[in-house]
């Protein structure tokens, strides 16, 4: 793109100066011409006393002359600068287009290699995420208690359970997360939020308008890891796979 847009500004440049040229050659061969009919006319004119045909002729020439000066010579210039800026109307995409650097191999080597690291950063984050999923599947049974269907068991069967599984998998979470609030105030009481608080740590609900400080009635206090000690990965499991199969061979 930068090797066109250079040949298209010298085209136009070179366009321009053959065109002033064209131009200047006209007028000067327009003024030989003049003079050539001048020199040969002025003899007549000393020797020429009578209103006959030389003698209008001769007026006519010397009107067509001082016309010449007045008037045609400036139209030229004039027609040049006309010329010049319809070149310019003409040229003025592949001018003015803005450079699109080809990429060489090095870049292109540098942008394969940092989509690589974003797509395995992703990767990570959503293998993160299954893992602490399967942790809590591995010590409270949680993705087996959303599976089962409940409709069958009675409420105090349900009570049951769900008091086993919350007991196991709080304290996985309390192992791996060490969870604590964000406010450590009541909720229900009244709190501050301070100008330049962190809006994805504190919520605004309800009528919010003007600026911080605020003061509001806490809903809740929201939750913060204090740790992140969630087992090491697997690089040979599948990372889909939230809970393995069991089989028991008899």
């Amino acid at each position: 793109m930068t090797r066109n847009k250079t040949a298209a500004r010298r085209t136009f440049w070179w366009t321009v100066l053959i065109v002033l040229v064209a131009v200047c050659a006209l007028d000067l061969a327009v003024w030989t011409l003049l003079q050539v009919l001048g020199n040969t006319l002025s003899p007549l004119v000393a020797t020429t006393t009578s209103l006959s045909g030389v003698t209008l002729a001769i007026q006519k020439f010397y009107f067509l002359e001082r016309w010449v000066i007045l008037f045609g010579f400036p139209g030229t210039f004039i027609l040049f600068l006309l010329v010049v800026g319809m070149l310019r109307l003409v040229y003025r995409p592949h001018i003015h287009t803005a450079d699109v650097p080809v990429p060489t191999q090095e870049k292109r080597a540098d942008a394969a290699s940092s989509a690589a690291v974003r797509a395995e950063k992703r990767s990570r984050d959503q293998r993160l995420f299954l893992h602490l999923i399967s942790v809590l599947q591995r010590e409270g049974r949680l993705i087996d208690f959303f599976a089962e269907d409940l409709s069958h068991f009675e409420d105090a069967q349900i009570g049951a359970a769900v008091r086993e599984i919350h007991a196991t998998c709080r304290e996985a979470v309390e192992k791996t997360l060490s969870l604590k609030p964000v406010i450590n105030n009541l909720e229900g009481e009244t709190v501050s939020v301070e100008p330049g608080f962190d809006p994805g740590a504190v919520k605004l609900v309800g009528n919010v308008s003007g600026d911080p400080p605020f003061s509001g009635v806490l809903r809740h206090r929201g939750w913060q890891a204090g740790k992140m000690e969630v087992p090491s990965l697997s690089s040979s499991q599948d990372p889909s796979i939230i809970a393995p199969a069991e089989v028991e061979i008899l």
